[in-house]
C-alpha cells in the first residue's frame, strides 16, 4: 500500500529547501539535507525566533519553487515571503474541522471546544476524573496532554496566575482520556501514502519502521473522508473500549513540522519535490 517515491534521476529544475536550524535535531537536519542535495536541490538554512516568529538571520533570496521544513513560524515567513508552495497548514487541520469531518472515524470526536481556562469547569461537568486536553490548532501551543481533574486545575491556575490567559485563552479541546495502544504516522503527499512507521505503544516511544496493511488500508478509507490539504502527515492509534480495539485518527499534522520518527526522509523528500515542481503547485 505504501508508495515509496525514490528517485533515480537527479531533477535539474531549480528547487529550493529551507531547514529552519534551531529547530531541527541534528540527525535529522543530517539526513535532510543529504536527501534533498542527492535530488540536486539547494538547501538554505534559516533561524527563527521562538513565539514572535521573526527571522534571526536575513531571509534567502528564493527564485523558484520552494518548500520550508521547521516550526510553525518558517511556514508562516515564508507565505509572507511569498515561497511557493511552501508548505501547508492552517484552519483545515484544526481538531474541531478534522472531528466534525471524520464523525467517529476521530479519536476525539466527542471532545468539547472551549478555552484553556474554562477546562477545569467543563471537565467537572462532565464528570471526567481522567481527561485529554490539547489546542485546537494543530500549531499546538502545548502539547496535548493526559490530566486528573485535579492535575488539571494545578495546572491551569499556574497559568491564570502567571497572566498567560490575558492574552492567551485559546480554544482547546477537552474529551476523556482513552486507552490507546500502538500508534502509526503516515506522510501523505498528492493524496498518496508515501511512507509510514510506528512511533508509541500504549504512550511509549517505540519506533518501526513498519506499517501494517490494515492501517494503510484504514489511512485509505479516512483520506476519502477528509484531507485537510494535499500534503499532510495523519496519525492514527489502535483504541481499546471495553477490551475491544479499533483504529481511530488521532490527528492532521502539517508536513511541514512533522517528524519522521522511522518514516523514510529519503522517500518524502523526494515525493515533496516532485510535487513542488509539478503543474498542480504552478
Amino acid at each position: 500500500m505504501i508508495q515509496e517515491h525514490l528517485s533515480s534521476l537527479m531533477n535539474t529544475q531549480n528547487l529550493t529547501w529551507v531547514l529552519q536550524s534551531n529547530v531541527i535535531g541534528k540527525d535529522d537536519q543530517s539526513s535532510l539535507t543529504e536527501s534533498i542535495m542527492k535530488l540536486g536541490h539547494k538547501v538554505e538554512f534559516l533561524r527563527v525566533i521562538p513565539f514572535i516568529h521573526e527571522p534571526a538571520d536575513a531571509l534567502p533570496e528564493i527564485s523558484g519553487p520552494c518548500i520550508v521544513y521547521g516550526s510553525s513560524g518558517l511556514v508562516k515567513l515564508g507565505h509572507a515571503a511569498n515561497w511557493l508552495p511552501c508548505g501547508w497548514d492552517g484552519e483545515a487541520f484544526e481538531l474541531d474541522v478534522v472531528n466534525k469531518s471524520l464523525g467517529a472515524t476521530a479519536l476525539n470526536f466527542d471532545a468539547i471546544k472551549t478555552v484553556w481556562s474554562n477546562t477545569v469547569e467543563t471537565a467537572s461537568k462532565n464528570g471526567w476524573e481522567t481527561v485529554f486536553v490539547r489546542p485546537v490548532s494543530e500549531t499546538k501551543e502545548f502539547p496535548g496532554q493526559v490530566f486528573k481533574t485535579g492535575q488539571l486545575r494545578e495546572w491551569v491556575e499556574k497559568l491564570r496566575a502567571s497572566g498567560y490567559f490575558e492574552t492567551n485563552d485559546n480554544p482547546a479541546m477537552i474529551g476523556p482520556a482513552l486507552t490507546l495502544g500502538r500508534e502509526w504516522r503516515v506522510f501523505i503527499v498528492n493524496g498518496q501514502q508515501v511512507s509510514g512507521c510506528e512511533y508509541a505503544n500504549r504512550g511509549i516511544p517505540k519506533t518501526y519502521a513498519l506499517l501494517p496493511n490494515e492501517v494503510a488500508d484504514f489511512v485509505e478509507q479516512s483520506l476519502q473522508m477528509y484531507s485537510p490539504a494535499p500534503c499532510f502527515v495523519i496519525d492514527v492509534a489502535e483504541v481499546f473500549v471495553n477490551g475491544t480495539a479499533a483504529l481511530k485518527v488521532v490527528e492532521y499534522n502539517s508536513i511541514n513540522s512533522a517528524g519522521f520518527y522511522a518514516c523514510n526522509t529519503a522517500a518524502v523528500v523526494d515525493a515533496l519535490s516532485q510535487f513542488a515542481l509539478s503543474d498542480m503547485c504552478q
